[in-house]
């Protein structure tokens, strides 16, 4: 939960006689959101792998004009 009531406690869910176990913070299309008082995302994951990737494109090139070639293949 997000906003003055973030930190309620929920009754418990049931699918059928299953609980459902309630959780502080989810991963949906890639952000992570947590559960406080303002809405937070969490990108640090996502920037690391796109830095990643950046470097590893990066270190099969020996100058920036061979970036293209890559691109095309």
């Amino acid at each position: 939960m997000v906003g003055k009531a973030y930190d309620k406690k929920l009754e418990k869910l049931y699918i059928g006689e299953e609980a459902v176990a309630w959780n502080d913070n989810m991963k949906y299309i890639g952000l992570s959101f947590s559960s406080d008082p303002i809405l937070v995302l969490d990108h640090k994951h996502l920037m690391h792998k796109f830095y990643a990737a950046a470097n590893a494109i990066c270190s099969h090139v020996k100058f920036a004009s061979h970036m293209s070639v890559l691109f095309l293949l």
